[in-house]
């Protein structure tokens, strides 16, 4: 491995700290540049000398990093050896078993060109706090958080090939390189080290000169017209940028999918918000009547069908929520399907834009909405997948202002699974995966499965903050809460666990750190195995 330690403004402690953790490392195989301003030269020199002192690896360079620091990185990098390239901040103390872990991670898997690892902070009184357990490679979540922060190593022909840190001085760096080297390597490319392998400490000089909201949406702006994709950028009230991906001209035609019966009031409720609230103007709206008998009901079926974009279909069967949409799947005339419960009521005028501007992308599959309860707690924020439950909603219950785990309430990303009772998916890519599963899933977790499959097919899951919408949630046809429907719920549950018991054990957006129940909390001793502990041993 091959360290670049660069250094403006620094603590001797920590510093000193930084390098030891590197020294302390149980994997030998390294080497350091440390780069450093001239000015600093004489309170680095002492702790450098009483580190490193008589150790080869260890070698420091002094650049006016002021004048240009993009120039002197790629200066120091031009000098590495190492297959892997690193680099640190003055605050990134690594843990004894980090290289040790990346190292393991490259022979388990030769191809690998990039690799993140886990954090976690440490306060004022050096006390751990704050652990980010990471999901697996998740590429839409990568353009709000830089997963590569902390310790993220990348095989260095790759970084020289991708031209090193960028020239232009008004984009955050780091993430910058990483964009730039996620657009030339595929996927299957890039791993996850499911461990804390540095500790960051929260250093008020440090903090100051993190990469702030423009230079995040510099950042942005060079990495899709690398792509050539016509994004838009938006402000939003938080630290990151709501991404718009563009729609067609004309835009497609989009069919939106209600079943119901007899639930007259909350249809009446959703139709109206679609229709007061949508900016999106080219869809049409398929109400699928599912054997209701109540007069007020048939009746405003009978008004609304007189409207053009409304076509009313009867299933005249018991009710199958996999069935049901299926068959108005066959009727529907548009490009990207939007599957809606009648217990629903949009908030944001633009959520088809958002669900519909992601659903077009050729490698997403299905598309989750915000959900709330009427009381603006949160209802859905994307669905975990975890043996303790099978399936669960990220966040569920929070209020409307919560954050998440390192604030994964406020922004894009990928989820395995996202709920049907708001999903968006291109009618294409549908019908190629056949669909929701109406022998097997009838009414539950057929929306879970039908995301599945398209992961199986090679597409990506994505829930959206942007999307919102109030959900009332089984308003409609209640809980499954008698013994008949309790018993068909088990045997769905049973099938989905065999049917899909590795994904279901190893959901890659979330962590085996993390517990199913209450979600996103710790797992107490930690779920994954230690395997340095076994090299060390072996050491002595």
């Amino acid at each position: 491995f091959s360290i670049l330690l660069s250094i403006k403004d620094h603590q001797k402690e920590t510093l000193s700290k930084a390098i030891l953790g590197l020294k302390n490392q149980i994997y030998p195989h390294w080497e350091l540049t440390i780069l450093s301003n001239p000015s600093n030269k004489d309170t680095f020199e002492d702790a450098f000398t009483l580190i490193c002192a008589g150790d080869p690896r260890c070698k420091r360079i002094y650049y006016q990093i002021q004048d240009d620091e993009n120039a002197a990185l790629n200066s120091a990098l031009e000098r590495c050896d190492g297959d892997f390239f690193i680099h640190l901040q003055p605050n990134q103390i690594l843990r004894e078993h980090a290289l040790y872990l990346v190292a393991t991670a490259i022979n388990q898997h030769p191809e690998v060109d990039a690799i993140y690892t886990d954090e976690d902070k440490l306060d004022q009184n050096n006390q751990r706090c704050s652990p980010f357990f990471k999901p697996d490679w998740n590429p839409d979540m990568f353009l709000s958080q830089n997963l590569f922060s902390g310790l993220g190593a990348f095989r260095t022909d790759v970084v020289k090939d991708a031209s090193g840190f960028s020239k232009t001085a008004d984009v955050d760096h780091n993430w910058d390189l990483a964009l730039r080297i996620i657009e030339k390597i595929p996927a299957s490319h890039i791993r996850h080290v499911p461990h804390i392998c540095v500790h960051i400490k929260q250093i008020q000089e440090i903090n100051k000169s993190k990469p702030d909201k423009d230079q995040r949406y510099q950042t942005l702006i060079a990495h899709f017209m690398r792509l050539h994709i016509p994004v838009e950028i938006l402000q939003t009230g938080n630290q990151y940028w709501h991404i718009r991906f563009p729609i067609p001209d004309p835009q497609p035609l989009v069919s939106i999918i209600i079943p119901t019966k007899d639930q007259v009031q909350l249809l009446k409720v959703c139709l109206e918000s679609i229709d007061y609230k949508t900016t999106y103007s080219n869809y049409e709206i398929l109400v699928v009547n599912n054997q209701s008998t109540d007069p007020e009901a048939l009746a405003y079926y009978d008004d609304i069908k007189q409207k053009e974009y409304i076509t009313l279909l009867d299933y005249d069967q018991p009710f199958n929520y996999a069935a049901i949409n299926n068959t108005a799947v066959k009727h529907a005339n548009g490009d990207v399907l939007i599957f809606l419960n009648d217990d629903t009521k949009v908030i944001s005028p633009h959520w088809l834009e958002e669900l519909v501007s992601h659903a077009l992308r050729k490698e997403i599959g299905a598309v989750g909405a915000m959900l709330y309860f009427p009381d603006d707690s949160i209802q859905h924020a994307g669905i975990i997948l975890n043996p303790e439950i099978i399936a669960g909603h990220a966040f569920y219950l929070q209020p409307q202002a919560f954050r998440g785990q390192n604030d994964r309430v406020q922004y894009a990303q990928n989820y395995s699974a996202v709920t049907a009772a708001c999903m968006a998916v291109e009618k294409s890519k549908f019908l190629a995966v056949s669909g929701f599963d109406e022998e097997n899933l009838t009414i539950a977790y057929n929306d879970i499965d039908f995301c599945l499959k398209l992961v199986e097919a090679g597409y990506y899951n994505l829930w959206t903050p942007y999307a919102e919408v109030y959900h009332h949630e089984s308003v409609s046809r209640g809980y499954d809460q008698d013994i008949g429907k309790h018993e068909r719920l088990q045997k769905e549950a049973n099938y989905l666990r065999t049917r899909w018991k590795n994904k279901i054990n190893n959901d890659p957006a979330y962590h085996p750190n993390l517990k199913g129940y209450p979600l996103f909390s710790l797992v107490d001793p930690p779920g994954v195995e230690k395997p340095w502990k076994d090299f060390i041993a072996g050491q002595h």
